[in-house]
């Protein structure tokens, strides 16, 4: 069973919780949102435009955190799972490959060509996979 993090827990978070739960092999086991309310699991008001698709687990049972960083570094976790705004992908990213983590990041990876490649160099070196979410 592979631990999972998510960090950012807004529509694209909340899908990817809901993917996760579906997935064999893989658990939940930590989220991270910087809004004191989503990190406590209240997820009511993310505004989406997709219909119907996996339910989410249950955040009660979840570790939280509003640290994204505290979740990169948890041992509780293997997979991070990048849901944020753009700004914020390539340093959490950077820190979950640096601290050995597989990273899945959502789309885009990064705000320029410049980013992009800066990650894909930490990405080859890494011990972990990096993949972005497409």
């Amino acid at each position: 069973m592979i631990k999972v993090g998510v960090i950012g827990l807004g529509m694209v978070g909340q899908l990817h919780l809901g993917a996760w739960a579906a997935a064999r092999g893989a658990a939940v086991r930590m989220v991270a949102d910087t809004d004191p309310r989503r990190a406590s699991g209240d997820l009511s008001g993310a505004w989406s435009n997709i219909e119907g698709g996996a339910t989410a687990p249950n955040l009660a049972k979840i570790r939280s955190t509003a640290d994204p960083l505290e979740l990169v570094h948890s041992d509780e976790v293997e997979v991070v799972d990048i849901c944020v705004p753009t700004p914020f992908h390539l340093d959490l990213a950077l820190a979950a490959i640096a601290a050995g983590k597989h990273v899945l990041c959502e789309k885009p990876m990064a705000r320029s060509a410049a980013e992009a490649r800066r990650l894909a160099r930490a990405a080859a070196k890494a011990q972990g996979l990096f993949m972005p979410a497409m």
